[in-house]
């Protein structure tokens, strides 16, 4: 079966990966590569990079009135006819005239019609969303609105307390299931697709650097927030600048505090910070133009002491 594989962070790389034993990747089709860091070096993204060390052409269109021009100049190049066009995190929706010309097929971070958008898996941890999942669609017009293929419910504690990347590599194998279910019974004609309820669809979208900063109102809403950004990098004010905290390591959500901030208590490895209410433990930190440190190293730098406000 001949493939074209739509995707670009290292979720879809993974599920790229999974795909290439199964099935003969003509090409992949990627985002562009983007200034990262403060020198704004262009990265490449996880799957380009892939696609680069197994000898796979990919192609990253500017524009998405290309990628028409683009299927049709693989089809030339390998005399063959694409069968499928498979789509995970691209980051971009599709034009009217490939979805309507290629079996095109999307891997969605959740059970829709719930959270379509950009960042469901994300913005399902943050909601504390109790029913988590996985969807294949066959891809429309529309945002996330196509017909269910096959979906796969997981049960929520699979993820608990991971963070989101470990989300993601947890999630790779069950995603990879369900698209290869989905392109058997389409090999065999045997698909049987549901229409969604649009009436019930629930949106949502990209996160940012905005939102990840933690408010410390609820240790728990922080938490899951951690949980769901920190590859963002999830962060507090502090002195009016943003701290960054890289590591999380638990809450609890029983007691209140008049001052959300402040540092309750010092453990060898970790800090207790106060939330209006409950608390969170906090293991490491950096600080406005310094590198990562442990919390005592930080709170060393910084001079702080129990009683003192992280605010």
């Amino acid at each position: 079966m001949n493939l074209v594989f739509f995707g670009t962070p290292p979720f879809a790389r993974d599920i790229l990966m999974e795909l290439h034993k199964q099935y003969d990747i003509l090409a992949t089709i990627t985002q562009p590569d983007k200034p990262f860091g403060r020198k704004k070096i262009l990265k490449m993204s996880a799957v380009k990079e892939y696609a680069i060390s197994v000898n796979i052409e990919c192609f990253q269109p500017i524009k998405s009135y290309e990628i028409k021009d683009i299927l049709h100049n693989i089809e030339t190049k390998h005399k063959t006819k694409i069968d499928a066009v498979v789509v995970v995190a691209y980051g971009k929706i599709l034009n009217k005239e490939v979805v309507e010309n290629y079996f095109c097929i999307n891997l969605h971070g959740s059970l829709l019609p719930y959270y379509r958008g950009a960042s469901p898996v994300q913005n399902s941890i943050i909601d504390d969303y109790q029913h988590f999942g996985l969807s294949v669609i066959r891809m429309d017009n529309g945002l996330d609105s196509g017909e269910i293929l096959e979906s796969y419910a997981l049960h929520k504690d699979i993820v608990y307390k991971q963070t989101i990347n470990q989300v993601f590599t947890t999630l790779v194998p069950y995603g990879k299931d369900i698209l290869c279910k989905v392109l058997e019974d389409f090999t065999l004609n045997r698909l049987c697709p549901t229409p969604q309820n649009h009436e019930l669809a629930t949106y949502c979208s990209k996160l940012e650097k905005k939102d990840a900063y933690l408010d410390l109102e609820d240790s728990k809403a922080c938490y899951l927030r951690y949980l769901a950004l920190n590859n963002i990098g999830t962060w507090i004010r502090y002195n009016e600048e943003t701290l960054k905290i890289n590591t999380l390591v638990g809450y609890d959500n029983r007691s209140e505090h008049k001052q959300k901030g402040e540092i309750l208590e010092i453990q060898k490895d970790k800090i207790l910070i106060a939330c209006k209410k409950g608390e969170l433990w906090a293991e490491s930190f950096t600080p406005p133009n310094k590198s990562k440190m442990n919390a005592i190293s930080f709170l060393q730098s910084c001079k702080l002491k129990v009683g003192d406000i992280l605010e």
